[in-house]
């Protein structure tokens, strides 16, 4: 997994007892909590179109507070996408 290759990295970056920069952390937190976010998505996605399906319930999408952050949406078909207006720092 890419958060795992990322936290190795991360660590090997740096001598033992030699924690990173506050702005590595932020950043490696920034990505962690994208992807439980998405990871939330999946599932109310995948419980809405299963159990919903069957019980007539569906939960409403996340709707996050930060608008420029990552998203999974559904389009008319099904179809699954992340929407990603965060803009990549140069």
């Amino acid at each position: 997994m890419a958060v795992c290759k990322s936290a190795r990295t991360l660590a090997d970056k740096h001598a033992p007892g030699s924690p990173p920069p506050e702005e590595e952390i932020d950043r490696f937190d920034e990505e962690v909590t994208d992807i439980l976010a998405l990871t939330w998505d999946l599932l109310i996605h995948v419980q809405n179109v299963s159990i919903g399906k069957i019980t007539g319930n569906a939960i409403p999408e996340r709707q996050p507070l930060d608008p420029q952050s990552l998203r999974l949406i559904s389009d008319q078909r099904g179809y699954l996408s992340v929407n990603q207006p965060r803009q990549e720092e140069a």
